[in-house]
């Protein structure tokens, strides 16, 4: 697949969000654990959803530190596991992968060489925002995930 990838400036999103360490192979279940469990905070929490959820990736090796969870507005509190921090502000790297989850690797690999090209470094931990829901997308070559990654002037 080959990528468009455009440079932004984005205010910093404000996000509740599960943090986990697990082995990369276990990503997708502890998403379909995690994801759920923080919408559905927010959702009695009285916090409003403002975008689709997300994965941030601080560390990827054989175990993955990752925190998912959604974007939100208004009064957002943490509870237990369920942290409130965000996503910060600042010049981003952003594409769109068309297509099923396990090739999401290869956005992040066009960003990586796109960043190179440029002489940019990277400026924190890249996410990923979900933007089609599988359980609303039966085919995985119409899932839509927008992958960003943080630059800094190297």
């Amino acid at each position: 697949m080959s990528y468009e990838i455009e440079e932004q400036i984005i205010e910093p999103i404000p996000v509740l969000f599960i943090r986990r360490q697990v082995p990369t192979e276990q990503l997708a279940a502890t998403f379909a654990e995690v994801l759920p469990a923080v919408f559905g905070y927010v959702m009695q929490s009285g916090a409003d959803l403002a975008g689709a959820p997300f994965a941030r990736y601080l560390d990827m090796a054989e175990t993955t530190t990752v925190e998912a969870g959604c974007p939100v507005s208004g009064a957002a509190e943490a509870s237990g596991e369920i942290e409130l921090g965000e996503i910060p502000g600042g010049t981003v790297a952003m594409t769109i992968h068309r297509g099923p989850y396990e090739a999401l690797g290869d956005a992040h690999a066009a960003l990586q060489a796109w960043l190179l090209e440029r002489g940019y470094a990277q400026g924190g931990p890249p996410w990923e925002s979900y933007v089609t829901d599988p359980g609303e997308v039966s085919d995985p070559s119409e899932l839509q995930t927008i992958v960003y990654l943080p630059l800094s002037a190297s």
